[in-house]
């Protein structure tokens, strides 16, 4: 059994790669769902875990057990645009520029890197709901404005200070 410590689950250390997996991925929805990563995230969302002195991303050791090593200059992508994701079924090994054309083709990327705003494939919040944040920032704590609309608190503080959504 792990141990709490500030709310954070620590795993033994002599568990293997595939004990840590186990114990950090959500496989409820089944074989063909998404395995989500419980553990650590880092930017981007992708899971990270530690393993012989080293931080590896959650879905290469997956992709490591699963199939073997990783040959060089490859990268381990998800086809199912979920990085969170585990679930070697839904990992696929690809070149840099494969995966960077696979992400313009699913529009998760602009072509042309410069457009602004909601126009941007992963925005989560439209013009209108930028302006509305600005006009409540005077009434209303980073935090709780981040709570109404379902963002990160420093989405909210970027968004105020004009580091985001400068051009409104």
């Amino acid at each position: 059994m792990a141990a709490i410590i500030s709310k954070r689950t620590y795993v033994r250390h002599h568990w293997t790669i595939q004990q840590r997996l186990d114990h950090f991925t959500d496989k409820s929805g089944g074989p063909n769902a998404c395995w989500t990563w419980t553990g650590t995230h880092i930017r981007g969302g992708y899971g990270q875990l530690y393993w012989h002195g080293r931080h590896m991303a959650a879905h290469r050791a997956a992709w490591e057990v699963a199939n073997g090593s990783i040959p060089a200059s490859m990268h381990v992508c998800h086809r199912c645009d979920v990085p969170a994701c585990c679930n070697p079924a839904h990992l696929r090994l690809d070149t840099h520029a494969g995966n960077m054309a696979d992400k313009v083709a699913k529009g998760r990327q602009s072509r042309d890197g410069n457009r602004p705003g909601m126009d941007t494939p992963t925005a989560k919040l439209t013009d209108d709901q930028v302006r509305a944040i600005r006009a409540m920032r005077s009434t209303a704590s980073l935090r709780q404005i981040a709570r109404q609309f379902g963002v990160d608190f420093s989405t909210i503080s970027k968004i105020c200070l004009r580091k985001t959504w400068a051009h409104l």
